[in-house]
């Protein structure tokens, strides 16, 4: 248990609308504290989404806020909790800020917050009164699919979806807008899915802000997923390859990337499959990110018809393998950028 769980804090606003950390546990970075701080207004003085979550070096934080009126803090009208984790899993971490905000608001004390986190982090469980009892285990990487609404997402672009399959395909940087931060958290949460087979969240940087410092630690990911609610970024081309715009429905994809994404039989086989597949009314989230993860592996499997054995007898893949094929020169280019993506071809 100890090892996701790094840190939890209590942020509180005031009557004269600043935001001040009230309480820290063990100690947030200034660097850190800056970022979530800066990220908390963005959403505060928009929609007051009342559950939020981001990554900053390499560190995920979540964050659950309210609005409150309380006699025993009478100076303070909105309060959150912040949880500092090493994984993600926003239900996960939903629930258990949910339920320490609760506990805080009936107590106003600190102390009982740290005995209660304290629990969750060396057993996995807490009991939280009228909550019932939160438990770890009860958040696994099933859930955190099924809640993943792929569906949703390939409903909204339909076939220019697969613009999205191949740049996460490709390692390719993915940049997406959307005003309002709970609708892009849902829409940014769904992208790794496309690439299930890897399972790696880290790619994913659900909110960032308009600032030089969140930019640069972007930059240290060579791809990734990076949310947006400031249409300005659009303007960024130097952070993106592709551009999702949720709030209009549109991808664009950056000038200096429309090489990679040429569209051949192949990709118009993939994306009409993606589509069909999202579009059967008997196929959950799961099991159309099932047959997406199905059919990418058919693809890396066909990757390894071109290998050949090298002076060593070892099988390997080369540039020279997929030019001794005959196929569309789109075909080969996708399939190189794949076979690289994947760690398979020797330059």
């Amino acid at each position: 248990m100890a090892e996701s769980f790094t840190g939890l804090a209590l942020l509180e606003k005031d009557l004269h609308d600043e935001v001040i950390w009230a309480w820290v546990y063990p100690s947030i970075s200034l660097a850190l504290r800056d970022t979530i701080k800066r990220r908390v207004d963005v959403v505060w003085d928009s929609d007051l989404t009342p559950f939020f979550y981001g990554q900053f070096q390499k560190q995920w934080h979540y964050i659950c806020s309210e609005d409150v009126s309380l006699d025993r803090l009478p100076k303070v009208t909105r309060m959150a909790i912040v949880l500092l984790a090493s994984d993600f899993n926003p239900d996960k971490y939903s629930a258990l800020s949910r339920a320490l905000l609760k506990l805080y608001k009936k107590s106003c004390n600190p102390a009982v917050l740290l005995e209660n986190y304290l629990l969750v982090f060396t057993k996995g469980v807490c009991n939280t009164d009228e909550n019932g009892t939160f438990q770890v285990q009860d958040h696994d990487s099933h859930s955190l699919l099924a809640n993943s609404r792929i569906k949703d997402v390939v409903g909204t672009f339909g076939l220019e979806s697969i613009l999205v399959y191949i740049a996460l395909l490709l390692k390719k940087r993915v940049v997406v807008y959307h005003p309002n931060v709970e609708t892009l958290q849902n829409l940014c949460r769904a992208l790794p899915t496309f690439v299930c087979h890897r399972q790696n969240w880290n790619i994913l940087y659900p909110l960032v802000t308009i600032a030089d410092g969140e930019f640069a630690d972007l930059k240290t990911s060579t791809f990734y997923i990076a949310g947006f609610v400031d249409s300005r970024v659009e303007n960024r081309t130097d952070l993106y390859d592709i551009f999702v715009n949720g709030h209009s429905k549109e991808i664009t994809v950056a000038s200096h990337a429309k090489g990679t994404f040429m569209m051949g039989k192949l990709h118009k086989e993939l994306a009409t499959f993606i589509t069909e597949s999202a579009e059967k009314q008997n196929n959950s989230d799961i099991l159309c990110i099932k047959d997406i993860a199905r059919k990418t592996k058919e693809l890396i499997n066909n990757l390894k018809s071109f290998s050949s054995n090298d002076e060593h007898g070892n099988s390997v893949i080369t540039m020279n393998s997929f030019h001794e094929k005959k196929m569309p020169a789109v075909t080969r280019e996708f399939l190189i950028n794949l076979a690289a993506a994947e760690g398979m071809l020797k330059l």
